[in-house]
């Protein structure tokens, strides 16, 4: 099923918005409206957003790419013009439907952002339609589906049978990758932009990590960092361990593909359930290969990057400019050479620069091939209710074809887990041969002959015991570009012990853990003995939490040789927190240590990451009288970022299988190192009169980081003139320094804004705004501009604007701008208006060898706005 309301999508949303409002005010004002009307649709919808549907006639001269790139959101060669954010949501809608719209147009939007669904669900029946989450029952862990669809969902149940089918087009693709320990915190890269937000899980040498407890995510650019900067605790990631992460990432192009399937479950008895489950992805065509222009306003000093929705195609050109005019490569401007989707600047952009980027995105691939899966699976409960236990089997017949490395296989597991007493038992065993396939999906499954063990006692309150052991065959499946399969096998065993202490009163709690790892693969044996405490202690008003770890390792060193390591982590966090009863005074203290000291081969290298925060703050009356905040960051991996050829076998088999796909080599064994120290002090003498200053320093260096050192300070003044009139400042400077390259960037702004509404007829705005930069080489640039508006209220729903903007740049790709606006509005009601504008611009260039970017244009626009704002 396919679904191709992208086009028609706005135009519908708004006229359902309009029509929807329209009803609501009708009702409102007594119009006659039937009472359940309004109580079960019009009051159950929320309409947010805004509009703007538009008409251009424009006459230009001149580089016509700079007009159509720097008007109308990029579109400045289209007669018509349709933009804006419009969310429609109900609940409950006729006691049973829930729906929300949101379309969204704009070079600044998250892709992620436009959806639609719409869900019945009344009595045995559920159904959902349009941007949905993908699942079957996934009672069979060798057919588990989940995944980000477009299509629908239908599920019934209805006493013991449950049911659900599901048919749609694939929106992205599932991956699976390994990332070796950098001795840092990070940031870690998932090789791929663009992640589904919250469909990512992560591990790290088995053990599952928590967002925003153990690890902060960026989705657009697919980073993670195991660091929360809300508690300050962090966790530095050895060499010897391996993040393994699985994800879905959002697909602007490629091979989409659909997918088929339905699964149910039938309670046999009261303690024995049979599931059954069948499903198919068919992969599509290779599509055609489309570009995109996003839209940045500048990020100040260089050292700032910029992050691209999508990586793109490096086949394909990247045209960047920067208000018209052309950018070029290597001078301007360089592409980050481990994640291509970030890029830097050479020299200072002011906020007010328009930054466009047209690049063609790098096709999504899925799983090669079509594949079929077929699975049945049943689940004994132990005990009255199923309350002491389960005993599950599993089986699924799963094949590839449409291929040049055709394959079927059988996978089967069987699972028990049992409760006696004080102990807990959880034993399996599975046969995942290389041949067998499942349909694409995230998840930690792999083709492997396995079984685990693992025993935990609790005999109090206080007290926890666990023993661990698992025992795995693992064959690792990689395509080539032609699409034939190969296959390399390696083996995987573990054995741990913990002890876990919880005192019920003021005692220190505590957990103690042991890890053994021994894997076997054609580049040699390796091992990893692991020994962590962990506690944490209130001391009167100092918390600290203690973490600790001692590594053993083991393994070849990549050059036909051995190597040994030794590793010692520590992770610290307090925070303190004084000052009087009455909250007149506040200090707060809060540091986070974590090191990380590795030996190897005579050579040692101590990885760290320091984050400290001190603040004050003086209080009148509840209110912020003045404070002071500083902020510190030490982030380095030390002389020994990576053992070289050294892995210690968790993560085989998971770049890539028989059920999702990867992204190849995903070995990046460098690491950045960040200095950073940040220095803010608040002033608020008064309800008028707020003061900010500010001043910092940071340097980065390493893979993806922009490898520079910037120091800047700068002061924020807002003043209330009174009689509804306002005055704010901000001067800023800042000096950046790559740092193996002779390239320097230096600039000072100044930014001064007047505005107000001196009466009710009458409002103003005016902005002066200066930058003075210089550096090295040519890549002196200076600039003043004005910003002003003024508008006048002709009556209850008319009223006239006048807009005019200066500019003037001097030294590098110097420009003389103007632009000239003169709007008159039309209320047609509270959510609608109706636009006329006529306006002249001229950009021209000053520097006789610039070719692009110099245009001029008169015409006129016609706007229909709406502005939906009824919650």
């Amino acid at each position: 099923m396919r679904f191709s309301y992208t086009r028609l999508a706005p135009r519908i949303c708004v006229a359902l918005a309009f029509g929807l409002a329209a009803a609501h005010v009708q009702g409102q004002s007594g119009l006659g409206l039937p009472r359940w009307v309004q109580r079960e649709i019009i009051d159950r919808i929320t309409i947010s957003g805004n509009r703007r549907l538009s008409y251009h006639d424009h006459e230009v001269t001149g580089d016509r790419n700079a007009f159509n790139f720097g008007n109308y959101s990029g579109q400045g060669d289209k007669k018509i013009t349709d933009h804006g954010t419009i969310r429609i949501s109900g609940f409950q809608v006729l006691g049973a439907l829930n729906f929300d719209f949101t379309i969204t147009d704009s070079r600044f939007y998250d892709p992620q952002g436009q959806r639609f669904t719409l869900d019945y669900d009344r009595g045995p029946w559920e159904i959902e339609l349009g941007d949905v989450r993908g699942r079957l029952l996934n009672t069979n862990r060798f057919a588990r589906f989940n995944k980000s669809l477009r299509g629908v969902t239908i599920g019934y149940g209805a006493g013991r049978l449950q049911m659900r089918v599901v048919s749609s087009e694939v929106r992205g693709a599932a991956k699976t990758v390994t990332i070796r320990g950098t001795n840092s915190a990070g940031p870690y890269f998932l090789q791929s932009t663009q992640i589904v937000r919250g469909s990512e899980i992560i591990e790290v040498d088995g053990v599952r990590q928590v967002l925003g407890t153990d690890y902060e995510i960026e989705y657009e650019r697919g980073a993670i960092t195991f660091v929360n900067r809300r508690t300050g605790q962090s966790k530095i990631i050895p060499p010897t361990s391996v993040i393994v992460a699985t994800y879905e990432v959002f697909g602007f192009s490629g091979q989409k593909g659909t997918v088929q399937g339905v699964g149910g479950t039938y309670e046999v008895l009261a303690n024995l359930r049979i599931g059954v489950t069948a499903i198919r992805q068919i992969t599509g065509a290779t599509g055609r290969l489309s570009t995109r222009l996003e839209k940045f306003f500048g990020f100040g000093p260089p050292s700032t990057p910029y992050f691209l929705q999508f990586e793109p195609l490096p086949t394909e050109p990247v045209v960047i400019t920067v208000d018209g005019i052309q950018q070029i490569e290597g001078i301007d401007y360089f592409f980050d050479p481990d994640n291509a989707s970030i890029f830097f600047f050479t020299r200072f952009m002011a906020p007010e620069r328009e930054i466009d980027v047209l690049y063609t995105p790098k096709p999504t691939k899925t799983v090669d091939g079509d594949r079929e899966t077929f699975g049945w699976d049943l689940r004994w409960g132990i005990g009255s209710g199923g309350r002491d236990g389960a005993l599950t089997y599993s089986q699924a017949t799963g094949r590839l074809s449409n291929t040049p490395t055709p394959s079927q296989g059988t996978a089967r597991s069987v699972e028990l887990r049992y409760t006696l007493g004080v102990y807990e038992l959880i034993a399996g065993a599975r046969q995942i041969p290389e041949d067998y396939v499942s349909i694409e999906s995230i998840g930690f499954a792999r083709n492997e002959r396995a079984h685990n063990l693992r025993l935990t006692a609790r005999p109090d309150s206080r007290w926890t015991y666990g023993l661990g052991q698992t025992n795995s065959s693992i064959s690792s499946r990689q395509v080539d570009g032609n699409g034939n399969a190969t296959f390399t096998s390696s083996r995987f065993t573990t054995v741990s012990a913990f002890t876990k202490y919880e005192p019920s009163g003021d005692g220190i709690p505590w957990n103690l853990e042991f890890n053994r790892r021994r894997s076997g693969s054609l580049q040699g044996e390796t091992s990893v003995d692991s020994w962590s405490l962990n506690t944490n202690k209130r001391f009167g008003k100092l918390d600290t939490v203690l973490s600790l770890q001692q590594q053993n390792a083991s393994g070849p060193d990549g050059e036909g040789g051995r190597q040994s390591a030794e590793i010692f982590g520590l992770n610290l966090r307090t925070a303190y927190e004084a000052g009087r009863a009455d909250r007149s005074e506040v200090w707060t203290v809060a540091m986070n240590t974590g090191l990380s000291s590795v030996k190897s081969k005579g050579s040692n290298g101590l990885g760290r990451d320091i984050l400290a925060t001190v603040q004050y703050q003086r209080n009148k009356d509840g209110q912020l009288l003045w404070g002071i905040n500083f902020d510190f960051q030490d982030s380095n991996a030390g002389g020994i970022a990576a053992l070289s050829g050294f892995s210690n076998g968790y993560g085989a088999g998971f770049n890539g299988n028989g059920f999702s796909g990867g992204v190849g080599s995903s070995s990046f064994t460098s690491a950045s190192e960040v200095q950073r120290y940040r220095l803010r002090a608040q002033y608020v003498p008064s309800a008028r009169l707020a003061l900010n200053a500010y001043g910092y320093t940071q340097r980065s260096q390493g893979s993806y980081s922009s490898n520079t050192s910037t120091i800047g300070a700068g002061i924020d003044v807002s003043y209330d003139l009174g009689r509804q009139n306002f005055v704010t400042a901000n001067l800023d400077f800042s000096r950046t320094r790559f740092v193996d390259s002779p390239l320097r960037s230096a600039s000072t702004t100044l930014h001064v804004a007047f505005n107000g509404a001196p009466s009710q007829l009458w409002s103003y705005s005016v902005i002066y705004g200066l930058m003075l930069s210089g550096g090295s080489g040519t890549f002196g640039q200076n600039s003043a501009s004005v910003d002003a508006a003024l508008g006048y209220r002709l009556g209850s729903r008319h009223s006239l604007a006048v807009n005019v903007r200066a500019g003037n740049t001097t030294g590098y790709l110097a420009q003389i701008e103007s632009d000239v606006g003169v709007t008159y509005r039309y209320q047609i009601w509270r959510s609608l208006a109706l636009q006329f504008a006529y306006r002249i611009r001229n950009v021209r260039n000053s520097d006789p060898f610039i070719s692009t970017g110099a245009y001029s244009s008169r015409g006129f626009d016609i706007d229909l706005v709406f502005d939906f704002y009824r919650s």
